[in-house]
């Protein structure tokens, strides 16, 4: 189950990413 959650993160990490939206806790980004 957590192995699970850890892949989802990283799944939604490279979706982040490929949007052009860096992972910045300090200063999140709106998507919408």
């Amino acid at each position: 189950m957590i192995d699970e959650l850890k892949v989802k993160m990283t799944e939604l990490e490279n979706q982040l990413k490929d949007m052009g939206a860096a992972y910045t806790p300090g200063r999140p980004k709106a998507n919408n």
